[in-house]
């Protein structure tokens, strides 16, 4: 009796993994081609949406089955600008361990303000194998629009009432650190966003020092003044 129990449990757990393997099959997202990752791309600039697929088996996936695909972007705050669920058929026939590529999406608007941007795409199985058990089955990739380091450019330099007087443009958090011949920095002060700049500057010793200003983004200009 005991030993029919354990032949019938055996039969049911068979049965069971056969219908749970005839019903998932592992994919996994490879690359994310376009939006092309790291790209600058401007404001109002679209893109179609290019993923590679692989087939991790057991089964072969044939032509005529629909890849079910979640995709995304999102901007820097983690605020999604797209989000959607698709299916796209697959045209050649993918035995186990082939990669194919897929356009999931075309002519993508991208976003119409400057930001460091993210896309992802995600199988979550096909019309015939509706589960994918692959435990890590996305892919994500970074890109931007229209982000470019600013070119900082220092006019009208010079030194005076022991201050040091200039004027310059940007949109950015600046630093401002003065320098003497030798290199050694003698002061370092954070700067308004305003286009004049002076600050406080205590120069004893007559003869050329520089001053370098830079930005977070890792724009920076350096000018020489003098101290009579």
């Amino acid at each position: 009796m005991i030993k029919k129990y354990f032949l019938s449990l055996s039969l049911v757990l068979s049965i069971t993994a056969a219908i749970a393997q005839s019903s998932s099959n592992s994919f996994e997202v490879t690359e994310i081609i376009a939006p092309v990752p790291s790209f600058n791309y401007d404001v109002n600039d679209s893109s179609d949406f290019i993923i590679q697929v692989r087939n991790q088996g057991p089964n072969a996936i044939s032509p005529g089955d629909f890849l079910k695909i979640s995709y995304n972007i999102y901007d820097a705050s983690g605020n999604n600008s797209i989000s959607n669920d698709t299916t796209v058929m697959v045209n050649n026939a993918m035995p186990i361990g082939a990669v194919n590529r897929f356009t999931i999406a075309k002519n993508i608007s991208l976003g119409n303000s400057d930001d460091n941007f993210t896309a992802c795409a995600d199988v979550t199985g096909s019309i015939v194998y509706p589960s994918n058990s692959n435990k890590f089955p996305g892919k994500c990739s970074p890109f931007v629009v229209s982000i470019t380091k600013q070119k900082l450019t220092i006019n009208n330099l010079y030194y005076a009432a022991e201050k040091l007087h200039f004027t310059l443009k940007s949109n950015e958090a600046l630093t401002a650190e003065v320098f003497d011949i030798t290199g050694k920095s003698l002061k370092k002060i954070y700067l308004s966003k305003a286009s004049t700049q002076s600050f406080p500057l205590h120069l004893s010793v007559k003869g050329f020092y520089f001053v370098k200003v830079y930005s977070e983004s890792g724009a920076a200009t350096t000018k020489k003044f003098i101290v009579n």
